[in-house]
């Protein structure tokens, strides 16, 4: 598995950390679910654009 690393502000890292305890997650679990299924609509979006 490859490894990304990311930088945030104290205040985003923050809220990131609360967001993942309401959650019941980790960080890493947090910002992988909420980023991938976004950037998975706009992959869809930008291939769909490319085919026409």
């Amino acid at each position: 598995m490859d490894e990304i690393t990311l930088r945030v502000t104290d205040e985003e890292y923050e809220k990131l950390s609360y967001l993942a305890e309401y959650y019941g997650i980790s960080l890493s679990e947090l910002i992988k679910k909420y980023s991938i299924a976004h950037l998975e609509d706009v992959y869809t979006e930008v291939k769909k654009e490319k085919q026409q």
